[in-house]
């Protein structure tokens, strides 16, 4: 999401830490981004830096640190009973067996892999619980630099009614790819977990002794997928089914 044309006018970013492309770090106020150049107030002078030349600022993507004073609030997730938990409910029109059709289908065509399993399918019950994963890229770095691609499973559930359905969205979990893994501070370790889960298990695996936690990317990303599926999940639900003429 480009956020080009957002001015910061009265809420000009104060003490932030800018880090250019060549790694050099400055403490500096942010008075604008417009037109591909990030206006900053350094020493008392205002300088226009094209966007291509800044790597970070506060540690976060340029993309991702306008987001989020567009929103007010730093990246949260939905949270029950302490756990990362998703869910929504549809106000919908249509009957139970119609929506449950849609859901099924929905699930069998968003998710091909042979690791994306029906755990239940209950259409009676009018229930429907599936495991798959969707791959995302990540970064285990301090700085933003997504270039870990991971797998993130995930537990869908499905339950339908005349007119209404809810979806939810747990059990999240991320596995890097065998190309992938840990970065040690000099290399990856090839082929390791990513992380457990997320939010019980905040902090990643000791790396050398030490106890890393949990990067913005994750979040960023993690909810990135839930708003996808959700939407996906939406749209398709809300379709005329259509059969092909053979």
């Amino acid at each position: 999401m480009m956020l080009s044309g957002y001015l910061l006018v009265a809420q000009e970013q104060k003490n932030v830490v800018l880090k250019y492309a060549s790694n050099t770090e400055i403490y500096c106020n942010i008075v604008k981004r417009e037109n591909g150049k990030i206006f900053i107030q350094n020493k008392g002078k205002v300088d226009a830096i094209d966007e291509k030349n800044i790597k970070s600022i506060n540690g976060k993507s340029i993309d991702r640190f306008f987001l989020e004073l567009e929103n007010n609030k730093t990246i949260s997730l939905p949270l029950k009973d302490g756990k990362l938990h998703y869910e929504k409910i549809l106000e919908l029109s249509g009957s139970k067996t119609e929506l449950y059709t849609k859901s099924r289908i929905w699930f069998s065509e968003t998710f091909k892999s042979a690791e994306a399993v029906l755990q239940m399918d209950d259409k009676d019950a009018g229930i429907m619980i599936g495991k798959a994963y969707s791959d995302i890229y990540v970064s285990n770095k301090f700085y933003d630099e997504d270039d870990i691609k991971t797998k993130a499973y995930f537990t869908i559930k499905v339950q339908v009614k005349e007119n209404k359905c809810k979806l939810e969205i747990y059990d999240i979990y991320y596995y890097s790819y065998p190309t992938s893994g840990f970065y040690s501070g000099v290399s990856y370790v090839s082929g390791t977990p990513s992380i457990t889960s997320y939010p019980e298990d905040y902090f990643l695996p000791e790396i050398q002794g030490k106890r890393t936690v949990l990067k913005e990317s994750y979040k960023f990303k993690t909810l990135k997928l839930i708003t996808f599926l959700s939407e996906s999940f939406e749209d398709n639900i809300n379709k005329k089914i259509t059969i092909d003429d053979f």
